[in-house]
């Protein structure tokens, strides 16, 4: 059975403390284009506002002395956010070296995915809930799984014509009754 690092029962155990955590989550829009039946989104009440500028520089000024992973994720759908190219080759700017992203996949063209690797982006995480339209569309209002499939296809071209071997892309799989007979 797989241990994280510093398991929550050692914790309890110890009292050893994390002073510096070695991830954060950044989540510069709540906006998303989808419905997911698994999303805590709609039952939240917040604006789909984007993060200013100057909020998220401070942000980056204030994380990258620790040298931790910075992840772009949350309730909002990243891709809309038209900045997030340039937020990302920020970070890198000022020293974070490990970047990512969760994303539904839609809006990742191979116009998006060829900036966000310029950029400096080294995980792109893809929630892609099964091997067909009925099994991933399901669990998603609004979901296009041949445009998903289509745009991962792109991604994993574009990151072998550009040797973006830093570059991991990953794909992130809800399991449901509506996809449990078509995951291995």
């Amino acid at each position: 059975m797989f241990q994280y690092p510093l398991n929550y029962r050692y914790f309890l155990q110890t009292g050893v403390t994390v002073k510096v955590p070695r991830m954060v989550s950044l989540e510069t829009t709540a906006a998303c284009q989808l419905a997911c039946k698994m999303c805590d989104r709609s039952s939240l009440k917040r604006e789909t506002i984007f993060m200013p500028d100057e909020v998220f520089k401070a942000a980056i000024k204030n994380i990258a002395p620790y040298r931790i992973k910075v992840n772009f994720n949350g309730i909002g759908e990243p891709l809309l956010d038209r900045n997030l190219p340039d937020r990302i080759a920020y970070a890198c700017s000022q020293g974070i070296d490990q970047i990512g992203m969760v994303t539904n996949g839609l809006l990742l063209t191979p116009r998006i995915a060829g900036e966000l690797i310029a950029a400096g982006i080294k995980r792109i995480t893809i929630s892609l809930d099964g091997n067909d339209q009925h099994s991933h569309e399901s669990g998603h209002s609004g979901a296009d799984y041949e445009t998903v499939a289509s745009n991962i296809e792109c991604l994993v071209s574009l990151k072998k014509k550009l040797s973006a071997d830093s570059l991991d892309v990953v794909l992130r799989v809800t399991v449901q009754k509506s996809n449990l007979a078509v995951i291995p």
